[in-house]
C-alpha cells in the first residue's frame, strides 16, 4: 500500500521522459552522489539487466527532480512516520486505496542515508 502511494508521487520521473522508473533511480543514486560511480541493483531477470544496463544512457535527473525528490523524502512521501503512525487509526496510517494495476515502488536511501 505504501509502496503504492511513494510510486504515484514519484511518476514524474518516468512518465513523458526516455526513462523508467528503475532508471531513473539509478540516475538519483549516481546523479545525487558525486562519490558513487555505480550502483548494485537488484535483476530478476535479462530484460531487468538490459534496462538497469541502459540507465547510464538514459537523460540524468534535472536539478528540480532531484529537489523533487529529495523534498518528498523529507516529508517522508505525506505518510506519518513510523513513531506517528503508532497513534494514529490504522485507516489514515494505510492512505488512499491503491487504483487497479497501480505500479509499486521502492524506498531508497536519501543523500546521507545508509541504504537498508
Amino acid at each position: 500500500m505504501i509502496q503504492v502511494i511513494v510510486a504515484e508521487q514519484l511518476r514524474f520521473l518516468h512518465e513523458g521522459t526516455d526513462r523508467t522508473i528503475g532508471q531513473a533511480a539509478i540516475q538519483y543514486i549516481l546523479d545525487s552522489w558525486p562519490c558513487v560511480t555505480s550502483v548494485l541493483p537488484n535483476i530478476y531477470d535479462a530484460e531487468q539487466l538490459k534496462e538497469f544496463a541502459e540507465a547510464p544512457d538514459t537523460p540524468s535527473l534535472t536539478d528540480g527532480e532531484i529537489v523533487r525528490v529529495n523534498a518528498l523524502y523529507e516529508s517522508n512521501f505525506g505518510l506519518p512516520r513510523a513513531q506517528e503512525a503508532a497513534t494514529v487509526p490504522s485507516s489514515v496510517a494505510q492512505g488512499p486505496s491503491p487504483e487497479p494495476g497501480a505500479a509499486v515502488g521502492a524506498r531508497h536511501a536519501s543523500p546521507g542515508e545508509p541504504s537498508r
